[in-house]
């Protein structure tokens, strides 16, 4: 829960096909923090154990447009979303009225979602099929210049591999 224990921040029941439960969460700032633990169903009894720990998460790519990782056409990009709620962001040059093809192939990442984002941070295309038909988009290039592929797990969760192209159509 957040900080002021009013909001749940995450959620995780039966994870790997165990009984048991994980979270791996990246604090947004530093502060004091509450877990909850409860029956699914609020009618179970038993006794657990809990662990809190700092994971050791380096994240491959920035989740800000900032530091976005460049990305060159026909270039396969890995990457991996380290924990519940990353993104990845990736920037490439487009040239007006272009076709491009945006693909993320999912490797352990259940289902990816993508936004393209332009260099005013407008998003001008969003894809999220839960995982169900590959995450894979078609997009016209309004205008010449910088963009952004925001890869995140399909609707804001989910970890996993993913690889993701951007390429020019002939």
């Amino acid at each position: 829960q957040d900080q002021a224990g009013l909001f749940q921040i995450t959620y995780n029941d039966d994870h790997g096909g165990s009984a048991g439960s994980r979270i791996v969460w990246m604090a947004p700032v530093a502060g004091e923090y509450y877990v909850e633990v409860s029956s699914p169903f609020g009618d179970g009894t038993g006794s657990y154990t809990l662990a809190v720990t700092a994971a050791d998460i380096s994240d491959d790519h920035a989740d800000s447009f900032e530091e976005a990782t460049s990305i060159a056409l026909g270039e396969a990009v890995g990457g991996t979303l380290d924990f519940d709620g990353d993104s990845d962001v990736f920037a490439f040059e487009a040239v007006a009225a272009n076709l491009y093809r945006i693909d993320v192939a999912t490797g352990t990442l259940a289902g990816a979602a993508m936004a393209i984002v332009d260099a005013d941070l407008r998003q001008l295309a969003f894809i999220d099929y839960g995982g169900f038909e590959p995450t894979q988009l078609d997009w016209d290039a309004p205008d010449s210049g910088r963009y952004y592929v925001v890869v995140s797990g399909s609707w804001g969760a989910g970890t996993g591999s993913y690889t993701v192209t951007v390429a020019a159509v002939e």
